[in-house]
């Protein structure tokens, strides 16, 4: 299962997990995107991403983001082909507005290991008035999440925990379900400093919506709630393990610990969401991952850990 590091205990601090945002330009504008230096034109080729996991030798997963990373396919299915030889599980990170049927086969042949496509609405009208996008592309992002769902792709739809979505979720675990996705994630909405976004939601409403998914949640779902300190839901703490039964999980933060994120550029961050602190320049320090993790742990790296500032704005 792709999401078994974050499922696992931080106790470990040992580069398991990288996520590299090939490129910072897309097809979408959102305004909570956290995309690190948005108008940056640099971009990571497939060859230059293959060299970088060659001198990773702790690494078992690869997530593939952006912007929106599938502007770049053929990059994304020479990366993915090669990690499905090593054994390192993948994942792509996109809006869903690009695919069409074939390259759907072709990411499933090649070895992709999960698909994960963002939707905050059930129909193409609030999409549109949201995103601007036109009407015919919530339609092609729905084509795309079935035709994945029909060519047996391990789709997660993943739905941002905001204002925007706080009063839709059950419909919306719904709408997802009745696609035919059995993976689902939501993500708590963190504010981006560097973009200026902040329409999070509280604690309390959080807690509403936790407690709507596990009322309506069908049997043979997965539902990860992710971006939360369970240490703030008592509650949720407390059942943690019966609710892990039913297939409701609260993964860990693996920020920094087993995960970091390389942008285009060369830039290191320990999470692109809502800290984007360099660590390092690959470019400038070919051997950055290592030096990471094999030295003293750099001050700004400690200091996430002990504190996750991302989460500062959050109550």
């Amino acid at each position: 299962m792709f999401k078994k590091i974050e499922l696992e205990k931080n106790n470990n601090f040992q580069l398991e997990s990288l996520e590299v945002g090939l490129t910072s330009q897309c097809n979408f504008h959102c305004e909570y995107c956290c995309a690190y230096h948005k108008n940056d034109k640099a971009v990571l080729t497939g060859d230059q991403v293959i060299e970088i996991i060659r001198q990773i030798p702790t690494l078992k997963r690869l997530k593939l983001s952006g912007g929106e990373v599938l502007l770049y396919f053929a990059d994304c299915l020479k990366i993915i082909a090669y990690c499905a030889e090593k054994g390192i599980k993948t994942q792509i990170n996109s809006n869903g507005s690009l695919l069409d049927q074939e390259q759907l086969g072709l990411l499933r042949q090649n070895g992709l290991d999960t698909l994960h496509i963002s939707l905050n609405f059930t129909n193409a009208q609030e999409h549109d008035a949201y995103y601007k996008m036109g009407l015919s592309v919530f339609a092609k992002i729905i084509d795309n999440i079935t035709e994945g769902v029909r060519q047996n792709l391990n789709l997660m739809v993943e739905t941002i925990l905001f204002e925007t979505t706080e009063k839709r979720i059950t419909e919306l675990y719904n709408y997802i379900y009745a696609l035919g996705v059995r993976h689902m994630e939501l993500q708590y909405g963190i504010s981006i400093d560097h973009s200026g976004w902040n329409k999070t939601i509280f604690k309390e409403k959080v807690n509403l919506m936790i407690t709507e998914i596990i009322n309506c949640k069908k049997p043979d779902s997965l539902v990860y709630f992710s971006c939360l300190d369970l240490a703030d839901y008592p509650t949720f703490r407390e059942q943690e393990e019966e609710l892990k039964k039913q297939g409701i999980f609260f993964p860990r933060c693996i920020e920094g610990k087993k995960q970091l994120h390389l942008h285009s550029n060369g830039d290191i961050l320990i999470c692109e969401l809502g800290y984007p602190v360099v660590l390092d320049n690959l470019f400038a320090n070919p051997g950055a991952f290592v030096d990471i993790y094999s030295n003293k742990m750099p001050e700004k790296l400690t200091d996430f850990i002990s504190q996750h500032p991302c989460r500062k704005n959050a109550w």
